[in-house]
């Protein structure tokens, strides 16, 4: 059986874990103050319990930025 992904393999590996409080590319969110670390706590607490591997459409791996 294989393992199944959690935000605890995927999130560390991002850059949004280390910089929680940079903003997102949206004028909502921008306008509201609402910040990376924000939207990534209530992607994590919506996965939790669910059997389905973690994905994230805004993971960004901390390798890729310079």
């Amino acid at each position: 059986m294989s393992k199944r992904i959690s935000w605890k393999d995927v999130c560390p590996n991002c850059v949004k874990y280390d910089y929680p409080d940079q903003s997102p590319n949206c004028e909502h969110c921008l306008e509201n103050g609402v910040t990376g670390g924000v939207l990534c706590d209530l992607n994590r607490m919506n996965r939790e319990g669910d059997d389905a591997d973690f994905q994230c459409d805004a993971f960004v791996p901390k390798q890729g930025v310079q």
